[in-house]
Order: structure tokens, then C-alpha cells, then sequence
């Protein structure tokens, strides 16, 4: 699959159009200019994201019982973005999905909760509030 992808965002724009119709692919521009993507972000998310060996044997589908798969590149691309995503001075982009990010995702989750707290005792403490001065 590297080995492919490799392939791919190699092509030149004709020889992309090329290929296309030889493999049967969309021929639209708009899908030619997203095949090197795709093919990148398949490699990197099965290998590094999901453990797959470089020899695996992977089968390829658009549907599955009658569904379409492909939601997940979609999905991806809106959890990433709804991330809490913090930049570190001289950090390495090369890390593998796998490896240790930090302590990010606690503090978001701990800072949520706390929110989430304060807001509850607020809350409680207006009802008290307004029972008493109703009675």
C-alpha cells in the first residue's frame, strides 16, 4: 500500500487521468486531485493508527451490506478538528498515533468536568434559592 501511494502522488496530472481510466476510477477532476490524499491517509491510518505489517493483505470495498463505508475518512476529519489540540515548541510530527501524546486529553477532560461541576452547584444553588423565597 506505501509502495502504492507512493506510486500514485507521483503521477504526473496526465498520467493520473491515465491510470484512472486504465483502473476503471472516477475520472472527474475533483477525484483525481483527492487520490493522493486518500492513498496516503489509507497507508498512514492502517499502519501507524491501526498496527497493520507493510506485508498485511488488505481487501478493499465501498459497500458492505448494502452500506457505504466510506464515512469513516469523514468521520476522522471531524473528530480531528473538534480536537483540544495543543502545539509544543520543537515537537516531532513523526510520532506514531500509538505513542504517548501527553497529558492533553486529561487536562481537557479534567477541565470539562470541573466546568461541568461548577455549573451543577450554581444550579442547585438558585433552586435553593428560589424555593426558599417562594415559600
Amino acid at each position: 500500500l506505501r509502495t502504492a501511494a507512493h506510486h500514485i502522488c507521483h503521477l504526473s496530472l496526465g498520467d493520473l487521468q491515465h491510470y484512472c481510466v486504465e483502473h476503471g476510477l472516477q475520472t472527474s477532476a475533483e477525484h483525481q486531485m483527492q487520490i493522493c490524499f486518500r492513498a496516503s491517509y489509507t497507508f498512514e491510518i492502517l499502519h501507524h493508527g491501526y498496527g497493520f505489517e507493510l506485508d498485511d493483505t488488505v481487501t478493499v470495498i465501498q459497500e458492505y451490506e448494502g452500506k457505504e463505508v466510506g464515512w469513516a475518512l469523514g468521520s476522522v476529519l471531524y473528530e480531528i478538528n473538534t480536537l483540544p489540540w495543543k502545539f509544543v515548541d520543537g515537537a516531532s510530527d513523526t510520532r506514531s498515533l500509538n505513542e504517548d501524546r501527553g497529558p492533553v486529553p486529561f487536562e481537557w477532560v479534567s477541565k470539562f468536568t470541573m466546568s461541568g461541576l461548577v455549573m451543577m452547584v450554581l444550579v442547585a444553588f438558585v433552586g435553593f434559592k428560589r424555593r426558599k423565597y417562594v415559600k
